[in-house]
């Protein structure tokens, strides 16, 4: 992965609606994602950026996320929403559910495909 996409996960954390309009993600993000030249991203190039935007987050190496590591990131209610058990740290298993959420609502016409 270039250094490029760190910058990216902030707009993946935050997520909501269409991935690159509303996050501001632009077609240089979305090439760098579509690890086959497809001109899609499929959920397994996505998971794969959310490994490594994870890992990247990840400053202590704890395996969690903590607010304090994702501030440049995502603001309180996005973090809140990721922490599915609501205990102040965001597993990698939580942050792969969320960023799954947010790869289907952004994927309008359910292909399983971002284009």
């Amino acid at each position: 992965m270039t250094k490029m996409l760190i910058g990216i996960p902030a707009a993946l954390f935050i997520a909501t609606g269409a991935l690159a309009q509303e996050n501001g993600l632009n077609e240089t993000h979305l090439r760098a994602l579509d690890a086959d030249g497809d001109a899609s991203i499929s959920m397994e190039e996505f998971g794969v950026f959310s490994d490594f935007a994870f890992e990247q987050m990840d400053t202590d190496k704890n395996g969690s996320l903590s607010k304090s590591e994702v501030d440049a990131h995502a603001d309180e209610e996005a973090f809140g929403r990721a922490d599915a058990d609501g205990n102040g740290t965001v597993t990698q298993a939580e942050f792969k559910a969320r960023m799954e959420e947010n790869f289907k609502q952004a994927d309008k016409d359910g292909d399983g495909q971002l284009n």
